[in-house]
């Protein structure tokens, strides 16, 4: 082992200074949010930056291999979170601090080894012991210059990397099939229930496209007066749903500290999309929860809203995350509504793709206030136009929908012990209580 301090082995950049008002079209900027994302950061769904807001832009672009610190954040634990960029293909811009290991001798540093390394729960506690401040936390990059570490021959590094790497391709493969089958789900969504393809079809006497007879069946050959497929009617999202706001939490009744087995959904665990964020950083209770509380436990299947965003850059507002059974209980916050299908409906993913529509989003959008900050109230979200399929036909999108979230299901909890497998190694493969060759043996088994 050769022990070197950070600033030896790497070259320290400061990322981009900005505010909110700089947000537009130009560069993407990753953030410190993105940061929790897994091993490298997640690169969907980027925020941007004006481009005549920096002055020299080139010299904050980031390249592969370079590892990103948040160098604040509003709990002492945020400070030194880290994650790498990798595969980079458009120019992008971080706001911390960057580690450069590709500048310094390739044969003595891998940068995939370091990205493990400093996420490890020796150097995460290292860093959260050097943050200074109060109300916010902060790392100076003198500070984490000095900080050292023990390095094993570049030949032991990268053998690390690859066992661990292993693992996190895994997690990134399903995480990929996720997408590619939500997608599907939403596309079948959007011909039926928004385009009408099926009945456009009929209408002009032809079968419709990728459907069996049967099924074809279900659908109108005409329009009504009213626009829609004849028979379908106008309606309301309330007849379609059971809504109800999230249970407002006491700052002194959770933390980020220490797990328990009551968590809290908060809007962060709300993608820009839809869909559920995994790798949000998860508050929770920090004791078991009142019985009042408990009614706000979630299930396989809830839909969970986003009722807040900011005016001057509204992405989140309205989308929703559809809710998987989790290691621990979740209940839901305040501003995030929970919106349940209704008996007569049971179907969970026509809620879901429903409510990530665009028609839908412009329509409860509409109803929401303007202010700093725009707010969907109870009221606005339970009364926004939409339509009234027939209950067969929504009953015929869920035995097709379904399976796939299922099956989307069965992969994020493959994930979760996977995650929950290198996060176990990581630590023992750095300090040399598990040989290479021990924890490879664990990973094919579980791979």
């Amino acid at each position: 082992m050769t022990e070197v301090t950070l600033s030896e082995i790497g070259e320290f950049k400061n990322g981009a200074n900005f505010s909110l008002k700089d947000y537009g079209d130009g560069y993407p900027i990753i953030n410190n949010k993105q940061l929790y994302s897994g091993r490298y950061v997640s690169l969907s769904n980027l925020e941007s930056l004006k481009k005549n807001v920096l002055r020299s832009p080139e010299k904050l672009f980031l390249l592969d291999g370079d590892i990103m610190f948040a160098r604040s954040s509003v709990k002492a634990a945020g400070a030194g979170q880290v994650a790498m960029v990798w595969d980079l293909k458009n120019k992008m811009i971080f706001s911390g601090f960057i580690i450069r290991y590709r500048i310094k001798d390739h044969s003595v540093v891998d940068c995939h080894y370091m990205n493990y390394l400093l996420r490890s729960p020796k150097y995460k506690e290292e860093f959260v012991r050097i943050a200074t401040g109060t109300a916010i936390f902060n790392l100076s990059q003198s500070v984490l210059g000095n900080v050292k570490v023990a390095l094993p021959s570049f030949t032991e590094q990268k053998a690390i990397s690859s066992v661990l790497g292993a693992l996190d391709d895994k997690i990134d493969n399903n995480r990929r099939m996720n997408e590619t089958l939500e997608e599907m789900a939403r596309t079948i969504f959007k011909s039926w229930f928004v385009d009408f393809d099926p009945v456009h079809a009929k209408a002009a006497g032809n079968a419709p496209a990728h459907m069996n007879a049967e099924t074809a069946t279900l659908f109108p050959s005409s329009f009504g007066d009213n626009g829609l497929p004849a028979g379908w009617k106008a309606s309301k999202f309330e007849d379609l749903i059971e809504f109800k706001n999230g249970y407002a939490f006491k700052s002194k009744e959770i933390s980020k500290d220490f797990k328990t087995n009551f968590a809290i959904f908060k809007m962060g665990h709300i993608k820009v999309g839809g869909g559920f964020n995994d790798s949000y950083k998860t508050d929770y209770l920090i004791s078991d929860a009142s019985q009042k509380m408990k009614k706000y436990i979630l299930e396989t299947g809830d839909v969970l809203m986003s009722m807040t965003d900011m005016k001057d850059n509204v992405r989140l507002l309205g989308h929703t995350a559809l809710f998987y059974e989790q290691n621990v209980n979740f209940l839901v916050n305040q501003r995030v509504g929970l919106i349940k299908a209704k008996k007569e409906i049971t179907n969970y993913p026509y809620i879901y793709c429903l409510t990530n529509n665009k028609t839908f989003l412009n329509e409860i959008r509409k109803r929401a206030n303007s202010g700093v900050q725009v707010n969907l109230s109870t009221d606005g979200i339970k009364t926004t136009p939409t339509i009234m399929p027939p209950l067969s036909l929504m009953a015929k999108f869920g035995s097709l929908s379904y399976p796939i979230f299922e099956r989307i299901f069965s992969s994020l909890k493959e994930n979760q012990r996977l995650a929950e497998l290198r996060d176990f190694l990581l630590p023992k493969l750095m300090s040399g209580e598990i040989r290479v060759k021990d924890a490879e043996r664990e990973v094919e088994a579980s791979i």
